[in-house]
């Protein structure tokens, strides 16, 4: 066991070997903690500077820290930034070839190295095995702890092969370190490492500078694409740089579409690129020819470009530990950054969706916690302490760094405005409709009885004989959704309970439904009302173009088949003359047409608008 180093020996050897003056918050408890020989636990936020916790140590020491990292990139990264400064580093992947690959290991034979970076998948080589047993590690770092346990948002099965490798080494110290670990992560972390095994103390577990002050979190919801870009646009216009994340590889290109439409300028990332297509999107990013990357998850770990201003979920992330530290590769130089979620009912679907058919009760409890986040109406910043286990979140109340917060201040009125008349009206009929539910349904049912809706499962509860039953009909359910949502952004509509959520209206609701009081919401811009049909065709069933009604009536049969359902199933004559009429050509005019909801537009309407495109082709 090292004997203890001295604050000031820590600070000289800081500026020596770093060239930095202080430590970073949490940064000199780590480092002591190693020196004094103990297991560690550090869970940091992205851009703390949790790497230094065991690079400090290493180059203090006598022998090698061996580094466990899940991407080629990250460690290439840390070791140029090492190499750069003067410490001996180097890593060890499958971008080697034999000659290099030999001649690294004649390095690390030789003692050469300080930190040694590898992925875990590297334990499988007996080669290397033969050189740990005789040259084995002074300590062992794991990055990205939360990837050993299932518990995590970021499960890796490569990360299994750690624990058994490090009881073949004969249990050298071990810090783990991550940015995003719950109390019940930290504790399977330490079960599948056996941190502090004996002969060593219990392991040092710091949670620490979850707090990002530069970071303003906030969270719009967003009725459809069309108005999560206007809200992208209007933040790239207004911060420059950073992320746009997307859940899916063709959710990534869309908005990628549609970003440049209105241009920005943007490059596309997600795996179903070919590596040369991805190596040149990241180094374009990277290099600041572009200012803005469209990505799924995965981009960012280990990327570290400073100067970013902004990041954007269009989607709704997977859990909160993945939200943060996403969010968190904004605002890395200390300067104000903006993070944002566009939330839609209707992207939870997607989350429910790759949970279909998983028994896994932690990831739907995941899903559930930041649902609660973003309903929640308390300081955003603390929210995040909270639930990380942060002590300092006792000491906020008041951030005046988040949404929730300025709005209680009065700075916070983006993208709201005085609703007209008409939508007084509209605002007036939705809040009485949820007051006489008395808080005792979803959303769904809120929507479905003021559109007047017939399905069966509305009838079946007897909530058509409301007075408000069908007084927003001539909206459509997409409209008054966007209302809806627009509503409880404003504090007037909340939604409780985790299994069954309720929409009930709240006191200040109450107040704006009697129009007690003035509010500004987050509506879109009224639109200009269609003529009215004239009399002679207003109840002709006749189809208004015969030949994109034939399509699309070959297309239903098609459909049916495929899904073995009859074929009115699908969607009735009616919803088929709507559609050649209307002619959608995007997923938010889709949804306006009558009879096309989320639900079949998110099945079929994929087919519908590329049928549509055809017919429409010259």
């Amino acid at each position: 066991m090292r004997t203890q180093s001295t604050k000031p020996d820590l600070h000289q050897a800081l500026k020596t070997h770093f060239g930095f003056e202080a430590f970073r918050r949490g940064q000199e408890e780590i480092v002591q903690a190693m020196l004094d020989g103990k297991d560690c636990i550090a869970v940091l936020p992205t851009g703390a500077g949790k790497s230094l916790g065991f690079q400090l140590p290493a180059v203090m020491g006598k022998g090698f820290c061996l580094v466990i990292s899940p991407l080629i990139s990250l460690m290439q990264d840390q070791v140029d930034a090492l190499t750069e400064r003067g410490l001996p580093a180097t890593y060890i992947n499958s971008t080697l070839d034999t000659a290099e690959l030999n001649r690294r290991f004649d390095g690390l034979w030789a003692g050469r190295y300080k930190l040694v970076y590898i992925a875990p998948e590297r334990f499988k080589s007996e080669r290397f095995w033969r050189l740990l047993e005789r040259f084995p590690p002074e300590q062992v770092a794991v990055d990205e702890a939360h990837c050993i346990s299932s518990w995590g948002h970021d499960f890796r099965p490569d990360y299994l092969e750690i624990g058994p490798a490090l009881a073949r080494l004969g249990h050298p110290q071990v810090i783990a370190l991550t940015a995003t670990a719950t109390a019940q992560v930290r504790d399977d972390i330490i079960e599948q490492l056996e941190l502090g095994a004996p002969p060593r103390s219990e392991p040092k577990v710091l949670v620490s500078g979850f707090l990002r002050p530069e970071l303003t979190l906030a969270v719009k919801r967003t009725a459809n694409h069309v108005i999560k870009l206007k809200r992208v646009s209007h933040i790239f216009k207004e911060h420059g740089t950073g992320i746009v994340y997307c859940a899916t590889r063709k959710m990534v290109d869309r908005v990628t579409g549609l970003m440049k439409q209105v241009g920005i300028s943007c490059v596309a990332y997600h795996a179903g690129m070919d590596d040369e297509a991805r190596k040149t999107a990241q180094e374009r990013f990277m290099n600041g020819q572009v200012p803005v990357a469209v990505a799924t998850n995965a981009f960012g770990m280990g990327i570290d470009r400073s100067d970013l201003r902004a990041v954007v979920h269009w989607d709704l992330p997977g859990s909160l530990e993945a939200y943060y530290q996403e969010a968190g590769r904004a605002g890395r130089d200390g300067k104000p950054a903006h993070c944002e979620i566009l939330f839609n009912f209707a992207d939870v679907r997607t989350q429910e969706y790759f949970l279909k058919g998983s028994n896994n009760q932690n990831e739907r409890a995941k899903l559930k916690a930041l649902l609660r986040y973003i309903d929640g109406r308390t300081c955003r910043h603390a929210a995040i302490l909270r639930y990380f286990g942060d002590p300092d979140h006792r000491k906020l109340t008041d951030c005046a760094a988040c949404d929730n917060c300025m709005r209680r201040a009065g700075k916070d009125d983006t993208d709201r405005r005085a609703p007209n008349e008409e939508e007084w009206l509209q605002i007036q009929k939705t809040l009485s409709c949820a007051a006489r539910m008395k808080g005792m349904w979803g959303r769904a049912k809120l929507i479905q009885v003021l559109a007047g809706s017939k399905e069966k499962t509305l009838l079946s509860t007897g909530l058509q004989e409301l007075s408000t039953y069908g007084l927003l009909q001539d909206m459509g359910k997409t409209r008054i959704r966007a209302l809806t949502d627009a509503l409880e952004d404003a504090r007037c509509l909340e939604t409780v309970g985790d299994d069954f959520p309720k929409i009930r209206i709240t006191a200040q609701g109450q107040q704006v439904m009697r129009r007690e009081i003035e509010i500004k919401l987050a509506l879109a811009d009224p639109k200009p009302k269609k003529p009215k049909p004239n009399k002679i065709n207003q109840y002709s069933d006749a189809p208004t173009d015969p030949l994109l009604y034939n399509a699309l009536r070959a297309l239903r049969t098609e459909l049916a088949s495929q899904n073995q359902i009859p074929a009115f199933r699908i969607f009735s004559n009616k919803t088929l003359n709507h559609l050649a009429e209307d002619a959608p050509n995007s997923e938010e005019e889709l949804l306006e047409v009558n009879g096309i909801g989320p639900a079949k537009a998110q099945q079929f309407g994929e087919a519908i608008l590329k049928m549509i495109a055809s017919a429409k082709s010259p």
